[in-house]
């Protein structure tokens, strides 16, 4: 009998049962695409990621950093850091962007109901990874170059401080000669650099006791005006009495990482300054201007670097907020009427740009002033951006605009920057040294240094508000060639047998380096 098959059931079949994947979900690429692409976007997000690894690193390798700061300057250096940086955010993007590809054709073409919360996902995190790329770019390196030297020269000063015997404390005029003995004239140059240089530099020795030795030393040398040229002299000299007031008041400036006065210290501190701007604000003669020695009738008595240092220690006392608010601080018109000299007594050269000579009632035609001209250049920037120059605005533009196209090109017999000599410095003649009606008086033979001045006063310069866009654009130039030309200047610093061309380079550096972490926070 055969056995009959049952009548099918009616409804649906069920549908066959899937014992294999659609080609479209198989393993390996997708439909279309060559099999060496998956290939291509992983070595793309490895080289992207090995890239901003590199990128990273290469502005801090210090033969590196050195080699680009010195041979090609800050402004290339700039560039380099610039490009590291592009590479390092380009190189994560490539590997954030091609890890995503891979997770997507390995893994989420498998899963459909994933691919949408992916893609959201993605889409959400990249915002992130792009700040955390931008956070991780290598910054423009330009410390550490400055540092290394400044810490160079902050050690040669160390070596020539006096550690022992009567004089303990204050610095050797000459390195190579002790027999000539510390000199109070030195030690207030040498403080101001060092008290002038940020705390907080890279390789700075620990000198808070030093600096508190030297000014004791100091204020064991004092006559009842002053400090002469040599310790115990009782003709006192102005601008020795102007380094002295600056140091004293870089010592009350505001330091989280070495203070020098304690709390309780700080009054008599403050007293010693005051003291000694009262002596500065006294010898200032009627018309604004100060000589070597106490104000006499005579106009001509009236010097340019008497009166610059006299001003750089009001500004620098003006610039501590224990001493502008303290009510003895009565000295703003003092620093205008010393501004006004100032722009009153600016000469015209040979090529009719104007500068500032030592003796301002002698007219010089031996080529520049560059060291003193810089000096005055910085001094009229700080009242300018302290107090203004007011009704002096335009003049001082004008001044400032011949100042920079001078240091920038040259003209005559002015060197550029770029071209001269660091020891083309000028000096003050014999025939400048000496004063009417005081024959037993001698003016110290002085040389004003044109590097560290120009650093200072193109550091100071481009803190103005008042720039045009094309004075900024030579103020960056300047700046370069300068910080280019440092490693020059310290080695000659080192080898010099006279601490006074240290100080000032330090007090030049110290001011440059300042500024840029204001301009540059």
């Amino acid at each position: 009998m055969t056995e009959e098959k049952p009548p099918p059931k009616v409804g649906k079949t069920p549908p066959p049962m899937v014992t294999e994947l659609p080609a479209a979900y198989a393993a390996g690429p997708a439909p279309g695409l060559p099999p060496w692409f998956l290939k291509s976007i992983a070595w793309t997000g490895a080289l992207g990621v090995l890239t901003a690894n590199l990128s990273v690193l290469l502005p801090h390798i210090a033969a590196l950093r050195t080699a680009l700061q010195e041979t090609f300057g800050l402004i290339a250096f700039e560039s380099f850091s610039t490009f590291a940086g592009a590479l390092m955010v380009l190189g994560l993007g490539a590997g954030y962007f091609c890890g995503c590809a891979l997770l997507y054709f390995l893994w989420l073409r498998k899963r459909p109901r994933f691919k949408l919360p992916f893609l959201i996902g993605a889409g959400v995190l990249a915002p992130f990874v792009l700040f955390i790329s931008l956070s991780l770019r290598p910054a423009s390196d330009l410390g550490p170059m400055q540092s290394e030297r400044l810490a160079e020269l902050l050690a040669m000063v160390d070596q020539n401080y006096v550690s022992a015997g009567a004089n303990y404390g204050g610095y050797w005029f000459a390195t190579d000669n002790a027999s000539m003995g510390p000199q109070g004239w030195t030690t207030a140059q040498v403080l101001s650099g060092v008290l002038q240089a940020p705390s907080s530099a890279e390789g700075r020795p620990q000198t808070v006791e030093r600096v508190r030795r030297s000014l004791a030393y100091i204020e064991s040398i004092r006559q009842p005006n002053g400090w002469g040229y040599q310790d115990g002299a009782k003709t006192t000299v102005t601008e020795i009495i102007g380094w002295v007031a600056t140091a004293e008041a870089l010592a009350l400036h505001p330091d989280p990482h070495q203070p020098v006065w304690t709390p309780a210290e700080e009054g008599p501190a403050r007293d010693r300054l005051f003291k000694d701007l009262a002596e500065l604000a006294g010898r200032q003669h009627a018309d604004g201007g100060w000589g070597p020695l106490s104000p006499t009738a005579e106009r001509e008595h009236q010097r340019t670097y008497s009166t610059v240092v006299s001003m750089m220690a009001f500004l620098a006392a003006r610039d501590a907020d224990l001493v502008r608010g303290d009510a003895r601080w009565t000295y703003d018109n003092d620093i205008r009427r010393g501004a006004r000299w100032l722009m009153l007594n600016a000469t015209e050269g040979q090529e009719g740009a104007k500068g500032w000579w030592p003796n301002p009632y002698v007219r010089r035609t031996d080529g520049d002033c560059l060291g003193l001209t810089s000096q005055v250049m910085y001094v009229l920037a700080h009242v300018d951006r302290s107090l203004g120059l007011r009704p002096y605005d335009a003049a001082f533009a004008e001044l400032r605009t011949g100042y920079l196209g001078r240091l920038r090109e040259g003209d005559g017999q002015f060197a550029s920057i770029q071209k001269r000599p660091l020891d083309m410095n000028c000096q003050l003649q014999d025939s400048e040294s000496y004063l009417f009606g005081q024959p037993d008086f001698t003016l110290e033979r002085s040389t004003f240094l044109w590097y560290p001045w120009t650093v200072t006063a193109v550091s100071e310069l481009s803190r103005s508000t008042k720039l045009s866009a094309d004075e900024r654009r030579r103020l960056d130039v300047l700046d370069d060639i300068l910080t280019r030309r440092l490693p020059e200047m310290t080695q000659k610093d080192l080898e010099n047998t006279v601490l006074y061309p240290t100080a000032e380079t330090l007090f030049g550096l110290g001011v440059r380096m300042r500024n840029d972490a204001v301009l540059n926070p």
